[in-house]
């Protein structure tokens, strides 16, 4: 079980925080926190209830998230709360669906098939969807 800590949090604190033998949890309010792990990690979390259900939600991990940033993560999602949605499944169909674009199938297509190509086909192709076909099609939706 991690130790928890709460105050509001700033970015000093965060970068001086080392790690301990335990993980540990730094709480800003209002849900979200910075779990601290045995490793060093530093990564963003946001607690909430949905139906009667406790839920943590992944925001990411410090400095690639800021501190700003995850406050506004969070808001974002307390508003999704707001709103019925659980965060987890909205962000879930979100993932989903950036997944299901013509540019993820066709960039997949590239992955797989191009190393039988020759390296100047497979440049020609990779440039003319981004000029193309991506800027038209890259982020509809394959369905």
């Amino acid at each position: 079980m991690p130790k928890t800590k709460f105050h509001a949090l700033n970015d000093l604190t965060i970068k001086k925080i080392k790690p301990t033998n335990e993980n540990l949890k730094l709480w800003d309010g209002k849900g979200l926190y910075l779990l601290v792990t045995k490793s060093g990690s530093k990564l963003w979390r946001f607690n909430y209830i949905y139906n009667g259900k406790h839920k943590t939600i992944a925001l990411g991990s410090y400095p690639e998230v800021s501190l700003s940033q995850a406050r506004e993560l969070a808001g974002e999602l307390r508003k999704l709360l707001q709103q019925g949605i659980d965060p987890i499944r909205w962000k879930k169909e979100k993932e989903l669906k950036r997944k299901n674009t013509f540019r993820a199938i066709a960039e997949e297509f590239l992955e797989k098939f191009s190393p039988n190509w020759d390296s100047s086909y497979t440049k020609t192709v990779k440039l003319r969807l981004e000029k193309y076909v991506f800027p038209l099609l890259g982020d509809l939706p394959i369905d």
